[in-house]
């Protein structure tokens, strides 16, 4: 980038927006920045309303840049191409629903859904982190340190059971859970363009789906999106 000033105001912002809450002292370790370069970025970011300070030592995310990121989301052709159709096929099936993309290791909530009468569950335990991670060209052993740092303790067992499935997904592109509770996990990972996208269904079900429907009917609902996304 030519313009290094711009450069170290993206830095912050992003470091900010993703880390949180974040010493001036922190920042400028982390970003190689001198503090009085920091400290004049911060204070034009605070009058910008993209930041704000928490105390004299602290900054956050301001509504302004939480308002700019909700906007910029839904004005996103990606988002307006999938999520009406993810969300009529939710309601369908009685599933709740993830939207999630991923860029560089980067996984980002698109969109998210969920029906009252179904346990909610967290991306990571529905698989889609996992799932994006893998086909994104993520190594195997990074994604289950990712994995780790996500969520400590967790057991051998666990452990292994995660690498298995990694492997299927390699092949098969997408991730089914079922448990005796009837609750349900279906993950599928898709490319637009240069970003991966995951789309998970989990929840109950409706009375009528069987496992081999839900399967046919979410790898057209892909397809369908895909479709109308290579033709925009």
């Amino acid at each position: 980038m030519k313009n290094l000033l711009l450069q170290k105001f993206h830095q912050v912002l992003e470091t900010v927006a993703v880390k949180g809450i974040r010493t001036l002292s922190e920042l400028s370790g982390e970003l190689d920045i001198p503090l009085p370069t920091l400290s004049r970025l911060i204070s034009d970011m605070v009058e910008m309303n993209l930041l704000e300070k928490v105390d004299h030592y602290r900054v956050a995310p301001a509504p302004g840049l939480i308002r700019l990121g909700e906007c910029a989301k839904s004005h996103s052709p990606h988002y307006q191409y999938m999520v009406p159709e993810i969300r009529k096929f939710s309601e369908k099936m009685q599933m709740n629903v993830e939207l999630a993309g991923m860029k560089e290791e980067n996984m980002f909530s698109f969109y998210s859904g969920s029906l009252p009468r179904n346990h909610i569950m967290t991306p990571w335990e529905s698989g889609l982190k996992p799932v994006l991670l893998i086909m994104s060209g993520v190594p195997m052993e990074r994604c289950l340190q990712l994995f780790s740092v996500e969520i400590p303790g967790v057991s051998a067992t666990e452990h292994v059971i995660l690498e298995r499935e990694l492997e299927s997904v390699r092949s098969e592109k997408k991730l089914f859970r079922t448990n005796t509770m009837r609750q349900w996990s279906w993950v599928s990972a898709f490319r637009s363009r240069d970003m991966w996208f995951g789309l998970c269904f989990y929840g109950s079900a409706a009375e009528n789906c069987s496992r081999e429907r839900f399967d046919i009917e979410c790898s057209m609902l892909t397809g369908h999106i895909m479709s109308a996304l290579n033709e925009e």
